[in-house]
């Protein structure tokens, strides 16, 4: 399944997550490391989830980075 994660970085932290994972989040001085740890992350709660039987969750996060030139007037 892929599944969207989004990075942060802040005070030399980089946190990486997984908004359609609830709890699923990492965090690291080294942004590679962090989204390591994430993928490590969510691959044990997606296995807890089927250990329960429960449904794996759907990809509803898109991203998309947009341009904005703040010369112009809105």
């Amino acid at each position: 399944m892929k599944y969207t994660i989004l990075t942060e970085s802040f005070n030399n932290i980089t946190a990486a997550y997984a908004p359609d994972l609830p709890g699923c989040v990492a965090m690291s001085a080294d942004k590679e490391e962090s989204v390591r740890m994430l993928k490590e992350s969510i691959n044990n709660y997606l296995k807890s989830l089927a250990a329960e039987g429960k449904p794996m969750p759907v990809s509803k996060t898109e991203s998309l980075v947009l341009d904005i030139n703040t010369s112009e007037s809105i």
